[in-house]
């Protein structure tokens, strides 16, 4: 019984088996582990006949996992928890499963898994890879002698049964209330963040990041044009700063509802990070997306009242300037940083570098250019890996190391501002991405995490300024995804060219496909209850009249099932046999009455016919035979049926 799952019922396993490696991304490692050591275990029985476990010891095991995953968790309640149990249920399953009467159980389970994918992420390469395994799973639902008989004639129903669905699928989807989103904020109880940064930065931090392909968000900008070098998404401010490290400053400015903008400027999707900052561009002043509620403080750090648990389709404006910075917020960006002690000599060289900084009118604007002028001077260099250097302190970056990421110098300069009597702050998102031609958006990812500097200049408002500019311009003018292949895979002049106009043919699929999945994203963010009103209405119909036509189109579908099953499936094998068999008693005005069984309608024909006709008695009899075998034998596979329907013709044929 061990070899059953992969002898009879291989596409079944495999198809369950891959719903599982579908969910890797999203459920704790050890519930992912366990569900396919179960799989192995299986797997181990077959390859040397051993027995599977016992009922009871499954049952077990689906108890103890079912209290571990709610000591995890909390709770049984919201995506992780369910899929974790599903994953761990369908391990177990396979592992016990020994007989046909429960394969329907571990094929719902396949249903429940691949499904469960979909409260996830609704990518259309998950949809892809979905189909064969919902193909293989319905199926998986046919008698078993369909399956081990006739592959074509199973394939072949399956066609039909896809072809019913799909008109009533899109019905459904276009006209029934819409639960995708309700769908997709099923709670979760995800204990990691994915936004590529906490509210605390420090030198090396950000850097761990630059090689993370993970899709932050797409951009789609309408009115307003920007540079690859100007495209830049703040998400926290950073004001409070201890040696190089820069953390967020909780405060008591309170926080504003957005408003909804009345002109979009651009949108983004964001995928979901478990954290409730989101990012914008610079001078956005209103963001609304349908079911959040989101907040901007004094500094315009734009935030949800919980976290981004669900991809998120956001709409924002941007104001042409900001107005000046506030007593409170000038103070606290003033505030001496705390740097560890220097000795004489030391304090002597950060004194005569601040004086050279400052100048002799002390400008804000003329200190940040001396800044830039230091960095690019001074032999500082910029490196993609620079390690993890909490404890790096002011000094020895400056006089010793000279050498970090965007965070090294962001942080750097922002404190040589204070320490000069500057306002400053540093600043963490992401610059720049990869622009898609085909769909005219962007895609931002966690390489392009990024950190740069806001200073108070003369007039009282805050002015950016990139550090990185200084020291390695390349980085901003060619967005971190070109500079990267440039230092590390030594591109020539022609192969630059050809990455950043996406000439090759790799570039131009990966860009068309990435088209394809945004606008699927986008279709099912923005389909909403607004949308299916606009649709009825070009179409000259109301809601109402719109669901009646749905619950007409569905009854018609269901009626031509039912003609479809009364011309295909009704009239089975057995049924074409008793025609052929009528067909020929009615030369003799034999045919069978109704209320006849097969037996006296055979003696009465025998009976009855013919002398010149007796002798085809003995081959009546056979066609007799195999019509009441086909009538009562349930088991009988498809190529036996057809089989005995050609022997029945060819016997009545000589009749």
């Amino acid at each position: 019984m061990s070899n059953l799952l992969f002898k009879d019922y291989f596409g079944l396993a495999i198809a369950i088996f891959m719903s599982t490696l579908l969910l890797f991304p999203d459920v704790p490692i050890w519930c992912f582990s366990l569900g396919i050591l179960f799989w192995l275990w299986r797997l181990f029985c077959h390859a040397f006949d051993f027995t599977i476990p016992s009922r009871k010891i499954t049952g077990l095991l689906s108890f103890l996992a079912l209290a571990v995953i709610l000591l995890d968790f909390r709770t049984l309640m919201g995506k992780e928890p369910a899929a974790s149990f599903i994953i761990i249920l369908s391990g177990l399953k396979a592992l016990e499963f020994s007989d046909d009467s429960e394969k329907d159980f571990l094929v719902l389970l396949g249903f429940f898994l691949i499904s469960s994918k979909f409260l996830f992420s609704y990518d259309l390469m998950y949809l892809i890879l979905s189909l064969p395994i919902y193909a293989v799973l319905t199926m998986n639902l046919f008698p078993s002698s369909w399956i081990k008989g006739s592959r074509k004639e199973a394939f072949k129903y399956l066609g039909k049964v896809v072809l019913l669905a799909v008109p009533m699928a899109t019905a459904m989807f276009i006209l029934l209330p819409r639960i995708t989103k309700t769908l997709l904020e099923i709670p979760t109880n995800s204990r990691y963040g994915s936004s590529g940064f906490s509210d605390t930065v420090s030198p090396g931090s950000i850097s761990k990041l630059s090689q993370s392909n993970e899709v932050v968000m797409r951009l789609e900008l309408f009115h307003k044009r920007f540079n690859l070098s100007d495209l830049y998404f703040s998400g926290l401010t950073l004001e409070q700063a201890s040696q190089m490290t820069w953390s967020y400053l909780r405060n008591n400015d309170g926080a504003t509802q957005s408003d909804t903008p009345t002109e979009i400027d651009y949108r983004l999707i964001l995928e979901p990070h478990y954290k409730p900052h989101l990012f914008s561009l610079k001078n956005t002043d209103k963001m609304n997306s349908e079911g959040l509620t989101i907040y901007y403080d004094v500094n315009y750090n734009f935030r949800l009242d919980s976290f981004l648990e669900k991809k998120a389709f956001i709409r924002a404006s941007i104001a042409s300037a900001r107005g000046k910075v506030t007593e409170a917020v000038l103070k606290r960006n003033l505030k001496e940083p705390v740097l560890p002690p220097l000795n004489d000599e030391q304090k002597k060289q950060v004194q005569t570098l601040l004086g050279q900084l400052k100048g002799s009118d002390h400008s804000p604007e003329k200190t940040s250019k001396a800044i830039l002028d230091f960095f690019a001077s001074s032999r500082f260099t910029y490196t993609l890996n620079p390690g993890d250097q909490p404890q790096l302190s002011l000094y020895d970056f400056l006089f010793k190391y000279r050498k970090g990421y965007c965070e090294h110098y962001a942080s750097a300069m922002a404190l040589l501002f204070r320490l000069s009597g500057i306002p400053a702050r540093v600043i963490v998102g992401y610059h720049g991405g990869e622009f898609n031609p085909v769909g005219n958006f962007w895609t931002i990812r966690q390489k392009d995490a990024h950190a740069w500097v806001e200073y108070v200049n003369s007039q009282n408002r805050w002015v950016m300024v990139d550090p990185v500019t200084a020291v390695a311009p390349q980085r901003i003018e060619l967005g971190f995804n070109i500079y990267n292949s440039i230092v590390t895979d030594m591109l020539t002049e022609e192969e630059i060219k050809n990455k950043l106009s996406g000439t090759d043919v790799f570039s131009r699929l990966s860009m068309w496909f990435d088209n394809v999945n945004y606008q699927w994203s986008t279709f099912l963010l923005e389909y909403d209850f607004d949308k299916q009103k606009d649709i009825l209405k070009s179409l000259n119909l109301s809601l109402g009249n719109g669901l009646i036509i749905v619950l007409v189109f569905l009854f018609l579908i269901s009626v031509a099932i039912n003609l479809f099953q009364k011309r295909g499936l009704r009239k089975n094998f057995s049924e074409k046999c008793f025609e052929e068999i009528n067909k020929w008693a009615a030369r003799f005005e034999l045919q069978k009455k109704d209320t006849e069984g097969p037996m006296d309608w055979q003696t009465r024909i025998a009976a009855n016919l013919p002398e010149k006709s007796r002798g085809f008695l003995p081959d009546l009899e056979k066609a007799f035979s195999l019509w009441i075998t086909l009538s009562y034998r349930q088991s009988l596979s498809i190529p036996d049926s057809k089989r005995s329907l050609s022997e029945i013709r060819k016997i009545m044929k000589k009749g």
